[in-house]
């Protein structure tokens, strides 16, 4: 009697084929999860005994569920039942006694940290406190956007948007050309800072009022005006 070998992509096929199955099984089986046995019977079966049991899906389906050979139906199976429990009890008894493995946390990598995304515990929360100081700073952005918005006719906002593009010094904003802009900040800051006093300009407010402003003026000015 010879063997037959498998070529690698036979092999690949075939374990491609049980993972679909069984990941179809799975989905099909999921609608006995919180199906209540609302009766068992054991049935003849081309002259043998298969049980089936009556059921009523968490979706109020009624209907039945058999112990077959196979999906084919060529014969009754054997429904494995444990009424004490035992099997489960003994798996978890078996997690509960092995061993927990510490994963040791990352280590500081200089180049990640440069680029505001290294894990080490030193970092992680420097790096979540700036994506979300980030996320308060485009609200505060987009909020200023919109104030200038209204106090400025389009052309005078296109205007701004026009001579911040050619100005050579980052510290300029031509929104004073034509307005107080800076109360158009501190209202959108009092809005959406989350600060208690955003007219005292402490290094919070500071902080958070030129990254607000520096996001504007780079979305104003690395995009067509909208």
């Amino acid at each position: 009697m010879t063997t037959q070998q498998l070529s690698p992509r036979q092999i690949s096929a075939r374990r491609a084929s049980a993972t679909q199955a069984v990941s179809f099984e799975t989905r099909r089986l999921a609608e006995l999860v919180g199906a209540t046995i609302t009766g068992i019977a054991v049935e003849d079966f081309n002259g043998e005994a298969i049980t089936v049991l009556s059921v009523r899906t968490a979706k109020g389906v009624a209907t039945t569920l058999a112990a077959l050979r196979d999906a084919e139906g060529n014969g009754p199976g054997f429904l494995d039942f444990d009424p004490a429990g035992a099997v489960a009890q003994d798996q978890a008894a078996r997690i509960a006694a092995a061993p927990i493995v510490c994963v040791p946390p990352p280590a500081h990598n200089a180049a990640r940290a440069e680029a505001g995304i290294c894990t080490c515990p030193d970092c992680f929360p420097k790096m979540v406190a700036a994506n979300e100081r980030a996320k308060v700073a485009q609200k505060v952005a987009d909020a200023f956007d919109r104030g200038l918005r209204e106090a400025l006719t389009p052309a005078e906002y296109e205007q701004v948007v026009k001579l911040n593009r050619r100005e050579k010094d980052l510290q300029v904003c031509h929104s004073h050309d034509y307005v107080d802009a800076n109360e158009i900040m501190e209202a959108a800051m009092a809005e959406h800072s989350g600060l208690a006093d955003v007219t005292v300009m402490t290094e919070d407010v500071a902080a958070l009022w030129n990254q607000a402003w520096d996001r504007w003026k780079w979305q104003t000015t690395a995009k067509a005006v909208r």
